[in-house]
């Protein structure tokens, strides 16, 4: 009976240190991009650079209006 209680006990360390230890390490990176530990480590081992050049394609929009001039659609009433 010890023994379930101390494996089920672990299985609890288990999950507060396998998944909410990192989750609240990323999450303090994110919100705090230029101060945080997490964030200046992520910074020197080139996962920020490497994160930004492939997000960078997706982020960008793909014209540079991108909402037309409203005034020169002829089927849009003018006030």
């Amino acid at each position: 009976n010890a023994r379930a209680y101390w494996v089920s006990r672990l299985g609890w360390w288990w999950y507060a240190g396998g998944l909410l230890v990192p989750t609240g390490l990323i999450v303090w990176g994110i919100n705090d991009p230029e101060q945080s530990p997490p964030a200046k480590f992520s910074k020197w081992i080139g996962l920020t650079d490497l994160i930004s050049s492939f997000t960078a394609d997706f982020a960008k929009p793909s014209h540079d209006k991108l909402l037309p001039d409203w005034a020169h659609m002829p089927n849009v009433p003018h006030d």
